[in-house]
C-alpha cells in the first residue's frame, strides 16, 4: 500500500527529469545558431558604423577631387578651353579686355596707407601692357547640364561640380631671402617686413572686384581703379592676375598688427551701384590721386554674406615650392595657363551652376 502511494510522486519526478534533459539536448542544438545570429548582427552594426565612417572621412577627399577636377576642365589644353589670351580693349561701358593690373603702389596706398595694412615695397608702376587691342568676349551664358560634372558628396547630398560653376583658385607667395617668390599656406601668420602678393585666376570670364578691410573697418574698393585700364576689370578664363600685378613687387608688412581682410569677387556680370570703367574715372576726377570708393552700407553686407555661403573648396597641402617661369610669363604676356602649369593652392567653387557671383575672404594676419 505504501509503495502503491508513492508510485504517482515517482512519476511526476520522473516526468520532470526528462522534459529536463530534452530542454538541455534542445538548448545545446540551437546555441550555435543564436551565437551566429548575435556574432552577425554584431559584424551588421560594426559595418554600419565603419561605412558611416567611411562616408564621413572620403566626403571631404571627394569634394576636393570633384572641385579641382571641374576647375581645371576649361583650362588651355583639357578640350573645353578656348584661346585665353587677356584682350586689353578698354570701352566706357566697361566691355573692354583683362585689366593692365589689379593694383598697384600707389593704388594699394591711396586706400590703405594710414592703417597697418602691407604695402608695396617698390615704387614702380605695376600696370601691365595690354597684349591686344581685341574686344573680350561676353561670359557664356550658364547651361542646365555639363558633360564635365563632377559629383561630390556633402552632408549625405549629392553636389554636382561643373565647369559652368564659378571657381576662383588664389596662391600666396612670400618673398625668399634670395628674392623669388615662394607658396606658402595663406593661413600663417606673418611678421613686420615680410613681403607677399597673391596670384588669382578664374575658370570663367567675367568682372572682379577686390575689397580691403583691416580688422573688418572701413571697406575700401582696390579693384578697380580709375588709374588702370581705365577702371576696366574684366577678367579672362585662366589668365592669371597678381597683387601686385608686377612680378618684381610685393605688398610688405609694417610693424602694427591687425587682421587684413580682402574680398575678391568674380562675378558674371558688372555688381549693381559699383562704379567701373567709364563711371570711376568719373567719379575720381576731381581728386584721382587720393580717390578711394567705398561701398553703402547694405552692398557691403551682401559681399560680406556673399563670402560666408556654402562653396566647394580643394586645398593643396604642399608649400615651399618657386613660382615657375610658366607662372611669370602667363602674367606678364596675358596669356592662358597650361594644364601642366601649377595649380593654385585653394581653389573655391559654388555649389550652383546658376550662381551669378563668386565672393571669396582671405585673411591676412599679421603680429
Amino acid at each position: 500500500m505504501r509503495l502503491k502511494s508513492l508510485a504517482p510522486v515517482i512519476t511526476v519526478a520522473i516526468t520532470v527529469v526528462i522534459t529536463f534533459i530534452i530542454t538541455l539536448s534542445v538548448c545545446d542544438a540551437f546555441r550555435p545558431t543564436v551565437i551566429a545570429v548575435s556574432h552577425s548582427m554584431a559584424a551588421r552594426d560594426r559595418r554600419g558604423e565603419t561605412t558611416a565612417r567611411e562616408r564621413q572621412d572620403a566626403a571631404p577627399q571627394d569634394e576636393d577631387v570633384s572641385v579641382r577636377g571641374a576647375f581645371f576642365a576649361t583650362r588651355p589644353g583639357s578640350g573645353k578651353g578656348g584661346n585665353n589670351r587677356a584682350s586689353a580693349g578698354t570701352t566706357a561701358s566697361g566691355e573692354g579686355g583683362a585689366p593692365e593690373a589689379v593694383t598697384n603702389k600707389a593704388a594699394r596706398n591711396k586706400a590703405i596707407s594710414k592703417s597697418g595694412a602691407p604695402k608695396s615695397s617698390t615704387n614702380k608702376s605695376v600696370g601691365r601692357k595690354p597684349t591686344n587691342t581685341a574686344t573680350a568676349k561676353k561670359p557664356a551664358a550658364t547651361t542646365a547640364s555639363d558633360k564635365t560634372a563632377k559629383v561630390a558628396v556633402a552632408n549625405g547630398k549629392k553636389i554636382s561640380y561643373g565647369s559652368v560653376n564659378l571657381g576662383l583658385g588664389y596662391t600666396l607667395y612670400m618673398r625668399a631671402a634670395n628674392g623669388d617668390a615662394v607658396r606658402v599656406d595663406p593661413d600663417r601668420e606673418f611678421s613686420a617686413g615680410d613681403q607677399i602678393r597673391i596670384a588669382l585666376e578664374t575658370n570663367a570670364d567675367g568682372f572682379l572686384y577686390i575689397f580691403h578691410t583691416e580688422n573688418d573697418l572701413n571697406p575700401q574698393m582696390l579693384f578697380p581703379d580709375a588709374r588702370l585700364n581705365g577702371g576696366v576689370n574684366r577678367v579672362r578664363a585662366h589668365v592669371p592676375y597678381q597683387v601686385p600685378a608686377n612680378t618684381t613687387d610685393w605688398f610688405k608688412f609694417d610693424a602694427r598688427p591687425a587682421v587684413e581682410r580682402l574680398y575678391v569677387v568674380l562675378a558674371r556680370e558688372p555688381l549693381s551701384g559699383v562704379p567701373i570703367a567709364g563711371a570711376l574715372v568719373s567719379h575720381c576726377a576731381g581728386n584721382p590721386a587720393s580717390c578711394a570708393w567705398q561701398p553703402a552700407t547694405q552692398l557691403w553686407a551682401q559681399v560680406t554674406a556673399d563670402a560666408s555661403a556654402p562653396v566647394g573648396v580643394s586645398r593643396d597641402k604642399e608649400y615651399g615650392q618657386e613660382e615657375t617661369a610658366a607662372e611669370r610669363e602667363a602674367v606678364t604676356r596675358g596669356i592662358g595657363l597650361s594644364l601642366d602649369a601649377p595649380p593654385p593652392s585653394i581653389v573655391r567653387m559654388n555649389i550652383s551652376s546658376g550662381t551669378k557671383l563668386l565672393a571669396t575672404r582671405i585673411d591676412l594676419v599679421h603680429k
